[in-house]
């Protein structure tokens, strides 16, 4: 990781912050579009630092996540149906689907949560 790229210093992360893990039970919020202290030393480093950010017990190259927002379908018109009242909860059941996998494992947000420091 290089410190003084952050996330990549751009403009359109303004505003935003990402989590990253200290250890296996902190995670540390950081500003998404500025240089980032990855391993907490106080300073912006210079050189390349190899940490593991995702607390996974390794320190390799992590892997992008998809563009969604890329196959993500919208014809235009209303948004939802136009459906009485009374039909509403009897179509969302009818439409739910439970997720094989969740993208976040209760214990994994529960650990987050705990450990959030404020920036």
């Amino acid at each position: 990781m290089k410190e003084r790229q952050g996330l990549g210093r751009s403009e359109d992360l303004r505003g935003y912050n990402t989590l990253y893990w200290l250890n296996p039970d902190t995670v540390q919020p950081a500003e998404a579009s500025g240089a980032i202290d990855w391993d907490q030393n106080g300073r912006i480093d210079a050189v390349r630092r190899r940490l593991d950010l995702n607390s996974d017990g390794q320190q390799s190259e992590l892997a992008a996540t998809p563009n969604e927002w890329s196959v993500l379908v919208f014809n235009g018109g209303t948004i939802g149906k136009q459906v009485e009242v009374g039909r509403l909860f009897s179509l969302a059941r009818s439409q739910y689907q439970k997720m094989r996998e969740p993208e976040l494992f209760e214990e994994q947000r529960r650990k987050i949560q705990q450990s959030v420091k404020q920036p």
